[in-house]
């Protein structure tokens, strides 16, 4: 006859003993469990009483038990029935390649738009480089045509002065020229004058 092993646990604070087949520390393990759910029971609601908060753990211990229990039922099946799997696993393998399939296609279009982008940006690029030549040629034409207009200016400024200075010499030379045809007029009178004096007193 077996001997089983005597082990006095404690659960949500009351000692129990347990005679069992199994190891004290397995005894003491799964005693440890039904403690840990029972007090995060009696946690979220202290009016429980003992007897509910056990009819509540061992509720969730049944229903962590035939999860595991559904589990275990689907690893067998898929041991018992490789060609399932395989099956399984073919048409996820089909289904991930025509992904990668569709993602790749994506990529290529992708990276010919990039590869269109690039080519664009430096057609683009030259373009811009030529303007900006073009604009440097024509700002320099531009300052010289400014500095030309400027030098123009300065002439026909200087025209300007050395012609109002000619006219005042002109201004001048016809005071003198009036004054002298004034003269000239007085001497012609004289000159009559004499000549009528002249003939008068032969």
């Amino acid at each position: 006859m077996t001997v089983k092993n005597k082990v006095i646990v404690r659960i949500l604070g009351q000692e129990y003993t347990i005679r069992s087949d199994e190891s004290r520390e397995f005894v003491q393990k799964v005693a440890n469990l039904i403690d840990d759910k029972m007090r995060a029971i009696y946690e979220k609601n202290k009016k429980f009483s003992t007897s509910w908060i056990a009819v509540l753990t061992a509720l969730n211990v049944g229903d962590d038990y035939l999860k595991l229990e559904q589990e275990k039922e689907q690893l067998l099946y898929r041991l018992e029935n490789p060609e399932g799997e395989l099956k399984t696993m073919k048409d996820c393998l089909i289904r991930l390649q025509n992904e990668l399939k569709e993602k790749s296609e994506a990529h290529n279009s992708v990276e010919s738009e990039f590869n269109k982008l690039v080519e664009n940006t430096a057609t683009y690029e030259h373009s811009l480089l030529e303007l900006r030549k073009e604009v440097d040629r024509v700002c320099s034409e531009l300052a010289q045509k400014d500095q030309m207009l400027q030098l123009a200016e300065n002439k026909a400024e200087s025209f300007e002065k050395s012609l109002k200075e000619k006219d005042v010499e002109i201004e001048m030379l016809r005071s003198k020229l009036a004054e002298a045809e004034s003269e000239r007029d007085a001497s012609r009178l004289e000159l009559s004058e004499f000549i009528e004096t002249f003939d008068s007193s032969n």
